[in-house]
């Protein structure tokens, strides 16, 4: 199963996505840079920032892959759960929050900007990109902490040790008299 590999499909090509998205993104939020001779403009900026999207949600594939490994089929990961005690769902509110918070800021201040001078030509386009970005990043990170949460929920309502012929019915294939298929008989 490709999730017991989870570290080598999704987390080191998401993050090397990610990264590589974020070295162009950062330095080009004030406007085009030129490295060995070449100019990189507004499409390049385009392409980063689709990159760190793109990588940043790779990774957190990796991290849901991971978890669901951990937690449902029996797998061990010493970093993931040592993370676990140190990282809860606050944490990814908190962070994801700042992330859409600051880049609400920048777009906010853009519009503020724009408006002031009546609308026209918008020439912080590079900013407005970056504001956009982190925005988006934010977001993701804010659903990705809420839905690493409910993945967590499984060793917290049914320990291992209250599973019985009583919960999952008399045939095992009911759980709280609901039958597996979802199919309810109506009389």
């Amino acid at each position: 199963m490709l999730v017991h590999s989870a570290t080598f499909l999704f987390l080191i090509p998401g993050l090397v996505v990610l990264l590589l998205g974020l070295l162009l993104l950062v330095p080009m939020s004030q406007g085009p840079i030129t490295v060995f001779g070449v100019t990189f403009h507004i499409h390049t900026m385009i392409i980063a920032s689709t990159a760190t999207l793109v990588g940043a949600q790779i990774v957190q594939l990796g991290v849901f892959a991971r978890t669901f490994a951990v937690m449902y089929l029996g797998d061990e990961d010493r970093v993931l759960e040592s993370v676990w005690k140190r990282v809860r769902l606050e944490h990814g509110l908190i962070g994801g929050g700042v992330l859409a918070l600051a880049g609400f800021g920048i777009l906010l201040g853009i519009f503020v900007d724009w408006a002031a001078n009546g609308y026209g030509a918008l020439s912080r386009e590079y900013l407005a990109i970056l504001g956009l970005t982190l925005t988006g990043l934010g977001v993701q990170t804010v659903f990705a902490s809420f839905f690493l949460s409910v993945l967590g929920l499984r060793s917290e309502l049914v320990p291992e040790s209250e599973v019985s012929a009583e919960t999952l019915g008399t045939n095992g294939r009911e759980l709280v008299g609901v039958p597996v298929d979802g199919r309810v008989d109506q009389d």
